[in-house]
């Protein structure tokens, strides 16, 4: 976040220049005439068209901050369909973490041609409003406008895209995609933070459990982290290195086939160690392999 009010992503040291944004449509029989019955907004509609969500938040403003004007974006987009979804929500998020939705950017591609990279711009909806010292701004680029106008209740301000679409938006020097806020002020740094990144590390028991031959092992990392992963017998003896490499933030999984191992009681371990800050996380759990 520049004097220029400009939002502007900078790739983090590990290397990511670009986010994948999936418009995924799990069940063709499920149509819009059931997601609007449903509002839009039931457990199956969200397992069947889920919501993908990637987040940018300033830093807490040193001041207020006041917007008056259109918010506009510029990306730089890959996409192998005609058509699919990219929106643009903003809001101000207070100390306790609650966000207040301020405005928003909709846009959908509807001639594009497949493979090719291009630029979309779009300007969003002339608003005023004033950022409280202290508080965040946060964008979110998402497939799904869920963000509702009061009048609307429970129903989006934008319909669902009832296809299984995609799209790449590319960041950078040489592609250099932005959200342009008309602010006056000087908010400070941004950084990219997913929507759902976890707040603490955890490792999950695996699943299913007792197993054969094949169970998998959820864990969450709130920062970025090297990550190691062990499988060990009753004795400590090393069976089977499951991960060993750097991971980003957010929820994986790894999947264990023990289908060449003998019956019996295991030990998987987790060694997490922050990116940059060199804290460690550790944990271990048990496991039962029953042939």
């Amino acid at each position: 976040m520049h004097r220029d009010s400009l939002l502007q992503y900078v790739p983090p040291a590990f290397n990511v220049d670009s986010l994948f944004i999936a418009n995924t449509y799990r069940d063709t029989t499920y149509t819009f005439d059931h997601g609007f019955i449903e509002g839009f907004e039931t457990s199956r509609f969200n397992s069947l068209l889920p919501q993908v969500s990637f987040a940018f938040t300033s830093q807490p403003l040193p001041e207020d901050i006041f917007w008056i004007g259109t918010p506009t974006m510029k990306l730089f987009v890959q996409s192998n369909y005609e058509k699919f979804p990219l929106h643009v929500q903003i809001y101000e998020v207070d100390s306790t973490g609650t966000k207040y939705f301020v405005n928003r950017i909709n846009y959908t591609a509807r001639n594009w041609k497949p493979g090719s990279l291009g630029t979309i711009e779009a300007e969003g909806i002339a608003h005023a409003h004033k950022f409280l010292r202290s508080n965040r701004i946060r964008i979110e680029v998402t497939n799904m406008d869920k963000t509702n106008r009061q009048l609307r209740g429970t129903f989006p301000f934008v319909v669902p895209m009832f296809k299984d679409v995609s799209a790449t938006l590319f960041f950078g020097s040489e592609s250099p995609s932005y959200v342009e806020l008309p602010v006056i002020g000087n908010p400070t740094a941004v950084e990219w933070i997913p929507a759902d990144i976890p707040t603490s590390f955890q490792m999950f028991q695996n699943y299913p459990n007792p197993f054969n031959p094949i169970t998998t092992i959820a864990y969450e990392i709130p920062r970025p982290s090297y990550v190691v992963i062990k499988v060990y017998n009753t004795l400590g003896q090393e069976v089977k290195e499951m991960v060993n490499g750097f991971n980003k933030s957010g929820r994986h999984t790894v999947t264990w086939n023990a289908d060449n191992t003998t019956s019996g009681v295991y030990y998987y371990r987790i060694v997490a160690q922050e990116f940059g800050i060199g804290r460690t996380f550790s944990e271990v759990k048990k496991a039962v392999l029953l042939k």
